[in-house]
């Protein structure tokens, strides 16, 4: 962090190592958190903006709203493609940490979930628990050559990372030497060769990068890399090598994409390693046109029987997905197999050195792009809301939760919305489900209603026995769809930008921001008895207690419903849910956040007055069983309202409870 000016310390107190005195110290800290809120508020300003002219684009080509704040509409006639900026940062120096000077997919740290769809990168590239056992219990073969790699000196220091003099003893010749039981027929070691040297297309990175070392095929006379290695110095972690070998193998995913390889078949083994510890990933092909790596193991430390039998096992799944590789590249080439022009020919500003750009891209009928919420952050907060979320997802993919949950594909850097050809936003991009059939809105006729009320419940029990707290159910990160032969309801739920794991508690700065909201006026009933890890779930419950309060048989009810039902805007539903809340925490008799004032006014004519009996039975205690608190809305009702004729208030032609 930054303190006073240099001005403010004579030379010879800086030569000395002295500190500004408290009243520059807290000048600066003052002038720090200034300067941090108007870089947030500019980052804010910018998305809006941006957000503006992408609704003008798509309202010109007639692609309904872009879900900025929700999900986006698959396209009636036109798409919305959005791409990245070319690349001018050299690939060592892709990460978070460089103010956003890298563009393309974020890799996560470790392996939270599979993104691709049907899943197929830890299928081939993730070893299962009993298979590492299997190879530990055996007590020998290759697994035992990855605890030996000499990378540190007699004195404990490391030795160099490489060197061209191929004499010395460096990490990269011990990770070389420790490959030779993974070799394969066919496919060529290289090292340190750029990667126009290996014919491989721009895509997040310029031709001139180096990877360390490569796996190459050659193949009708062109050069394919079928699997990608990072060497880092010992006692550094290989994660920082991560981002790095991950824009080397999405090149090598789009080569292969390019050589007439269906792009859902792709998949590109990385590793980086230390010789002490290593990591690995792959990279696959998330559309046609857009690259993405992943992580598929967590740091593996070599100089134990389980992070060396890990390594092993997942170094063995890298040579079999490089043999379907090599296979999936000879068919690609067979006679009558036409390959793909999917690089530009040349490199904006090349000259005689020109090279292709892949130019990566996605088009919103494919993935959503969610820009804001964690993208609005300055470096330090979106890193740690992407950790956050990072545990989130990991905790839900290996739970019963997972069939309720839409995964993200990745969180990107510089992409670009249309028409902007520089100066690209953060964005995590999940699959667009609305090609599947999902949708937001609620249903329009009650049999639907009370289906869609019944699986949402099912899901938020299900995320909170996974021990995750959504944060954010509101009806537009609410997906749904039901066939017609089906008397049940699907939803997938979306937008986890505030969710977090609920024995952590609640996240920095969400307690003060959600003070404010109608959902704390739930929390605020919970029980002092109650763990709070349960008591958290309130927060979900009242959302999901809201919707239940609205889908009845009652003429006003039901109206307030239906103005959030159907295909409208995400900013109408939104708008239209959020009065539903003011709505419901006044019916309840609650104390009213400042929001239901100015939503609802003081004295809406249209709100009936709840009886002093029927808001104390309704402000209940929070209960330990989760069915127990879900019941919360049930005994939330309004009092009746005036009856109307079904026809004329659109309600369903079943008799009234009232």
């Amino acid at each position: 962090m930054s303190h006073a000016p240099a001005d403010s310390i004579t030379p010879a107190a800086a030569a000395a190592g002295a500190q500004p005195p408290p009243s520059s110290r807290m000048a600066a800290d003052v002038q720090d958190e200034e300067a941090g809120n108007q870089a947030l508020a500019d980052a804010r300003r910018c998305v809006a903006d941006l957000e503006q002219k992408v609704r003008e684009l798509e309202q010109k080509q007639s692609t309904g709203p872009l879900a900025v704040a929700g999900i986006a509409a698959a396209p009636a006639q036109a798409d919305v493609n959005y791409c990245f900026e070319y690349p001018t940062a050299p690939a060592s120096d892709s990460l978070l940490s460089t103010n956003g000077r890298w563009c393309g997919p974020c890799v996560n740290i470790f392996p939270t979930h599979d993104p691709t769809s049907p899943p197929r990168v830890f299928k081939y590239l993730q070893p299962s628990e009993q298979d590492i056992a299997d190879v530990i219990q055996r007590m020998g073969g290759s697994y035992r050559a990855l605890c030996n790699m000499s990378v540190v000196s007699v004195d404990g220091v490391s030795v160099l990372e490489k060197s061209p003099d191929r004499a010395i003893r460096t990490v990269q010749s011990e990770v070389m030497k420790s490959n030779n039981a993974y070799q394969l027929p066919g496919v060529q070691v290289r090292e340190n060769k750029p990667l126009r040297i290996l014919q491989q297309p721009v895509v997040y990175c310029k031709l001139d990068n180096k990877p360390d070392i490569a796996w190459v095929a050659e193949v009708s006379g062109k050069l394919f890399v079928v699997a990608v290695q990072e060497v880092k110095r010992a006692f550094t972690s290989p994660v920082n090598g991560l981002q790095q070998v991950a824009t080397y193998t999405c090149a090598a995913a789009a080569g292969m994409y390019n050589a007439g390889v269906d792009h859902d078949k792709i998949l590109v083994p990385m590793s980086v390693c230390t010789g002490l510890a290593e990591v690995h990933g792959a990279a696959f092909m998330a559309t046609p046109s857009f690259p993405v790596a992943v992580s598929t193991s967590a740091v593996l430390d070599l100089r134990t029987d389980q992070g060396a039998a890990r390594a092993h096992l997942h170094r063995s799944m890298a040579k079999k997905q490089m043999e379907r590789s090599l296979q999936l590249l000879d068919e690609a080439s067979a006679p009558g197999r036409p390959t793909r022009a999917r690089s530009i020919p040349a490199e904006p500003g090349g000259g005689a050195d020109e090279t292709p750009w892949f130019r990566p891209s996605f088009a919103v009928s494919q993935v959503w792009p969610k820009l804001g919420g964690v993208s609005h952050g300055l470096m330090h907060g979106r890193d740690v809301t992407l950790l956050r979320m990072g545990h989130v997802f990991q905790k839900l993919y290996a739970s019963p939760a997972s069939r309720f949950v839409c995964f993200p594909i990745c969180f990107a850097n510089n992409v670009l919305p249309p028409p902007l050809t520089k100066g690209g936003v953060s964005a995590l991009l999940f699959p667009n489900l609305m090609r599947d059939g999902y949708r937001c809105g609620l249903p329009e006729d009650l049999e639907t209603a009370r289906m869609y009320i019944s699986a949402v419940k099912e899901a938020m029990i299900a995320l909170h026995e996974a021990g995750v707290i959504h944060g954010d159910m509101y009806i537009s990160n609410i997906m749904w769809r039901r066939f017609p032969t089906s008397s049940s309801v699907d939803v997938k739920l979306i937008d986890w930008d505030t969710a977090f794991l609920a024995q952590d508690g609640l996240p920095d700065g969400m307690e003060r921001a959600w003070k404010t909201t109608c959902k704390w006026c739930l929390y605020q009933t919970r029980s002092t008895q109650v763990d709070d890890v349960v008591n958290l779930r309130l927060l979900d419950s009242f959302m999901v207690n809201t919707l239940e309060h609205f889908c009845v048989e009652d003429t006003y009810l039901w109206r307030e419903w239906m103005k959030a039902a159907g295909d409208k805007p995400v900013r109408n539903l939104n708008s239209a849910f959020r009065r539903m809340q003011c709505l419901y925490v006044r019916h309840n008799g609650w104390p009213e956040p400042e929001v239901c004032r100015v939503v609802l006014g003081s004295k809406d004519e249209q709100v009936a007055v709840r009886s002093s009996e029927t808001a104390a039975a309704a402000t209940v205690p929070a209960a330990e069983d989760e069915w127990a608190m879900g019941s919360v809305g049930d005994a939330a009702r309004a009092p009746p309202a005036k009856k109307s004729r079904p026809e004329a208030s659109g309600l369903p032609s079943t008799p009234s409870r009232n």
